[in-house]
């Protein structure tokens, strides 16, 4: 989960409600684990792979907000580490990124991005892991003085290279339709 600068409170309080909403559907299956990494500057595991779904929820209600840049890099290295070193063989292997796809960390921002698509391109190669990815963040909100969007060619391509599938939220009040649509999508095993 993005927590960098560009989420505001309102929007961080929308993404936790998602993600929970997100864990209640994946605990159907009681075979199914989930972990939890938040990225701004740098990565952070909030939570290994775990089947406790009520700890989970904890964890996520407990994220902090942040300030700084979007390191996706940083986030993705710690979650394929932690399926490579946790997964079941028989696990579908899967991240759930959710980001505007804006990777600024480090500077330069073309730099940040090329090395977001390595981390993806490693973490697909190195243990198959499937992507995927929400777009948030509308064309009405602003940052710095001009509006930002999603990085959608970025979004896409991390989904569909990898055998996952995009989503779009426009607003942070869809985060939580978004996340039953990926819900519904994704093969959990």
């Amino acid at each position: 989960i993005d927590n960098s600068g560009s989420i505001t409170p309102d929007i961080l309080k929308k993404e936790k409600k998602a993600a929970n909403e997100f864990i209640d559907n994946v605990a159907l299956n009681p075979e199914n684990k989930i972990g939890l990494v938040i990225f701004s500057m740098s990565g952070t595991l909030m939570s290994p792979l775990t089947d406790n779904f009520s700890y989970l929820k904890t964890v996520v209600n407990n994220i902090p907000p942040s300030q700084g840049g979007t390191c996706i890099a940083c986030g993705i290295d710690i979650a394929s580490k932690q399926i490579e070193s946790s997964s079941r063989t028989d696990a579908k292997r899967l991240i759930v990124l959710l980001s505007d796809g804006i990777a600024t960390y480090p500077p330069p921002e073309a730099a940040a991005q090329r090395a977001s698509v390595d981390a993806v391109n490693r973490s697909f190669t190195t243990n198959k892991i499937v992507y995927y990815t929400i777009g948030f963040l509308g064309s009405n909100y602003v940052i710095g003085g001009r509006a930002a969007k999603v990085n959608e060619p970025f979004m896409k391509q991390t989904a569909t290279s990898t055998g996952g599938k995009y989503f779009f939220a426009p607003t942070a009040d869809n985060l939580s339709t978004v996340f039953k649509h990926v819900g519904t999508a994704t093969p959990y095993k």
